[in-house]
């Protein structure tokens, strides 16, 4: 199969997909972007995603807006959610 023809097929097989998880993660891995992590449903995180968004938590954490939980208090969470306490 020569270049103009895999391009083709390709092209073609892209526009039949539907699946805006797997086209995102298509376009990522076509893309120049730095992946450097998948979210929890599979959508493929930026190097400059993950920054930006590292350092909006960062800042709330700054100026005292964050909500932050202690080791503890995530257990106790999960125990109550799932009846385990």
């Amino acid at each position: 199969m020569n270049t103009e023809t895999l391009q083709i097929d390709l092209a073609q097989k892209i526009f039949n997909i539907w699946d805006e998880n797997l086209l995102q993660k298509i376009n990522s891995l076509i893309s120049s972007d730095d992946i450097v992590g998948y979210s929890a449903n599979g959508t493929p995180i930026a190097a400059e995603e993950y920054i930006k968004e590292m350092d909006e938590m960062n800042a709330e954490i700054d100026n005292g807006t964050a909500e932050l939980l202690t080791t503890d208090e995530v257990r106790k969470n999960i125990a109550n959610a799932y009846g385990l306490d």
